[in-house]
């Protein structure tokens, strides 16, 4: 049975599953913290039901604006109107017509003239050179597609990153070996292009050895700027728990977590991962490497939170690294031309 735990706020009831044992939540009601207890002794006990999800900001209620109750009183028409209400359509007045759209419409035409002069960002460079391999990657949609041609600086596998704190969680099982290398690099890339103030990210690592289950945890406090966060490229032997290194997010308010892995896991694990990624109350989205790629079970934990699943194969790792090492040289080049 799940843990049950009521909030010292609201007196909600909140179902978390065991990973939450001995820690903290965060009500999903009131987004009080909590301490949850290490067993069930303290719990609630009678009729409960799940709490749902907090709303995300694209699903909060629109407020109805008051509608005043004063009468208005409304002339009534006498049938006609004078002749010196009338307007007269005259050769001025169109004129003026005439030359307010030639204005509107000129306007923007001298604005994108100017804008092309311009010598081409990073981005332009980038989008240009996807454009020219339009018939290579025809055969692609959706977040595939978007991982090969989007701004490899400015996206984290083709996905956008949305939100003041942006946190990873990334195990470091045996099976990562192949691609804890690469993934560090990009994870550390796209990090270092966050302007200072703007962003907050934290990173949790999920270790197996000597048969314990391990997680390291660097939070996202504090400005980015003096204290920059980098993810390390190792990998442990044992056995690791991703759910429980999900679990500590919750605490770090976090907008998107990025959950990167590379096992596939049985339906029970599934099943744990969903319950823990919709309690995190943010947007969890699953990037999947090596077996668990060909494992699409995989995308009920993202679901969950209407994140994304994104399966990412050897040979379209290695292009997104080539195409982000490609945009920093660029960058590097134009700031030395500057």
């Amino acid at each position: 049975m799940p843990l049950q735990v009521q909030c010292r706020s609201c007196g909600r009831v909140l179902v978390l599953n065991d990973a939450f044992a001995g820690g903290r939540c965060r009500c999903q009601h009131c987004r009080t913290i909590n301490a949850v207890p290490n067993s069930r002794q303290s719990s609630p006990t009678g009729n409960l039901h799940r709490p749902s999800r907090p709303l995300l900001v694209g699903e909060l209620p629109s407020r109805n604006m008051p509608v005043a109750a004063e009468a208005v009183h409304v002339k009534p028409s006498t049938g006609r109107r004078s002749a010196r209400n009338r307007r007269v359509v005259t050769l001025g007045r169109i004129s003026g017509a005439l030359g307010a759209l030639a204005f509107l419409v000129g306007l923007p035409a001298c604005y994108f003239a100017l804008s092309a002069s311009e010598a081409p960002t990073v981005h332009q460079t980038i989008a240009r050179v996807d454009t020219d391999r339009a018939a290579e990657l025809s055969h692609l949609k959706g977040t595939e597609l978007a991982m090969v041609t989007a701004d490899p600086l400015k996206t984290y596998f083709g996905l956008s990153l949305d939100g003041g704190i942006i946190g990873y969680v990334v195990d470091g099982d045996t099976t990562m070996s192949p691609y804890i290398d690469r993934v560090a690099t990009i994870t550390n890339a796209v990090n270092s292009t966050f302007v200072p103030g703007s962003k907050r990210y934290g990173i949790a690592r999920a270790y197996g050895e000597n048969g314990q289950t391990l997680v390291e945890v660097a939070e996202p406090i504090g400005d980015l700027e003096g204290s920059r966060l980098t993810l390390s490229a190792r990998a442990a032997s044992g056995e690791t728990n991703l759910s429980s290194a999900l679990a500590v997010t919750p605490d770090w308010f976090a907008d998107q977590i990025f959950l990167v892995m590379s096992k596939p896991v049985e339906a029970s694990e599934i099943q744990r991962l969903a319950s823990t990624a919709e309690q995190t109350g943010a947007i969890v989205n699953v990037i999947a490497l090596g077996e668990a790629a060909s494992q699409p079970q995989l995308a009920e934990v993202a679901n969950a939170t209407r994140g994304k699943f994104v399966p990412v194969t050897d040979a379209m790792l290695s292009e997104l690294v080539a195409r982000q090492r490609a945009a920093l040289d660029d960058q590097n080049r134009l700031a030395a031309g500057n």
